[in-house]
């Protein structure tokens, strides 16, 4: 199953599109309700809320400031709050794969509510005393190979390919190789913490799983 429909890949963009050019040129955020005015589809589940974040001069165009959460009835998004005069692309490309990241959530959240409130929780806890010392498999266990992860994080690396193909003027490629795919920090991430380089067949087995799952999504885009 695919939780993003083809018709709201314009969307997300759209919106990410405004939040960046605000922060970009020192307009700061609007009322969190006009970002939302832009898609109201997206939002029907609930709202969207804009913060910046706490570290000091992070401009927009600083990626490892970015992050988001999603409930039931809102979508939080933090972003740098400073001004940037350099390249916005990978800000636009890495904030519209993070919300569509959480549009996933609060799908899932509609209609599974008990069963994402529970595993909600478990990842919670997990986050806040095993993830700092967790090594390739844990992640795995503990973290991306849960259902409801790993699917929003596939939706979200496969946003990202469509999005640079459509930057870059290309036609959306339909099927990827991840070992091939450059420019998308959630892969990069992922590579990182599974420590690739060094995988062990769990490993292995797990990413040519999320290959798949990011193709089926290209596909049907």
């Amino acid at each position: 199953m695919v939780w993003t429909q083809k018709s709201e890949l314009l969307l997300i963009r759209r919106v990410c599109q405004e939040i960046v050019h605000d922060m970009a040129t020192g307009k700061g955020t609007r009322l969190h309700s006009t970002y939302a005015e832009l898609a109201p589809s997206l939002f029907r589940f609930g709202k969207i809320q804009l913060s910046v974040s706490k570290r000091w001069g992070a401009p927009i165009t600083d990626l490892s400031v970015m992050g988001a959460s999603a409930s039931p009835s809102i979508i939080s998004l933090t972003v740098g709050g400073n001004r940037s005069k350099g390249q916005i692309t990978d800000a636009e490309r890495t904030l519209s794969g993070i919300l569509c990241h959480e549009l996933v959530h609060q799908k899932q959240g509609a209609r599974n509510p008990c069963s994402m409130a529970m595993a909600t929780q478990i990842q919670h806890y997990w986050v806040a005393n095993e993830e700092e010392n967790a090594g390739p498999h844990d992640w795995i266990v503990g973290y991306y190979g849960t259902v409801y992860e790993f699917e929003a994080h596939a939706e979200q690396i496969a946003y990202e390919i469509w999005m640079t193909d459509v930057v870059s003027g290309q036609v959306p490629r339909k099927n990827v190789s991840l070992a091939q795919v450059t420019q998308c920090e959630p892969l990069e991430r992922i590579k990182r913490r599974l420590q690739v380089n060094a995988a062990s067949s769990l490993v292995s087995d797990w990413l040519s799983r999320l290959e798949a799952k990011v193709n089926e999504a290209l596909a049907i885009w």
